[in-house]
């Protein structure tokens, strides 16, 4: 009696070793990747920037030191894309062959986004109101995920329509921030 209790036990026990082991293997099958982004003339760090997996939905962004983390990173062969707005885009190729923390640092170079003069004029906030649902359309265009996108701090835009060119202007003497909670982003436009 007692040699089959003891059997059963380590039969059991045998069965638990043997399943546990296949899902401690899934477990193990990403990677997290961690670095700073710095700007490449001065070496002063980023904040907000963008660093993500192509083709994916897995991204991070910097915070006020520049530092980033991107965890549960499938292993393998990526494109990893680095954006701010007034830098340069980066495309890195990366490869993850095993699960374990890999440190990824960049430097962007700016790259100054210019806009040309325009006049403002004073508008009534009906006006101002449709303006800006125009300039949102026109904004987020007609992407699937638009109605995720917001821009925080509308106040800071101003609109300007020349009727008889038909060109439409929107500016800001300050950034201003917008916000996609479904692409998990937050960014700044200078």
């Amino acid at each position: 009696m007692i040699k089959k209790l003891a059997a059963l036990i380590l039969t059991w026990l045998l069965m638990g070793i043997f399943i546990a082991a296949p899902v401690r293997a899934q477990s193990d099958s990403s990677a997290t990747l961690v670095g700073q982004v710095k700007d490449a003339e001065t070496g002063s760090p980023l904040a907000s920037v963008n660093i993500f997996l192509a083709n994916t939905m897995r991204g991070a962004v910097s915070n006020d030191s520049g530092f980033y983390a991107l965890p549960q990173v499938p292993l393998g062969t990526h494109e990893l894309l680095v954006s701010l707005i007034g830098y340069k885009p980066r495309k890195y190729m990366i490869r993850l062959p095993a699960p374990s923390e890999a440190r990824i640092d960049f430097k962007l170079e700016a790259k100054p986004v210019e806009l040309p003069a325009v006049n403002i004029v004073a508008m009534s906030q009906r006006e101002w109101k449709k303006n800006l649902k125009r300039f949102e359309k026109w904004f987020w265009g007609d992407v699937y995920n638009a109605a995720e996108c917001k821009i925080l701090n509308p106040e800071v835009l101003e609109f300007e329509v020349k009727k008889a060119s038909r060109i439409f202007y929107a500016t800001a003497d300050q950034p201003f921030e917008i916000e996609n909670k479904t692409l998990g982003y937050r960014a700044e436009i200078f």
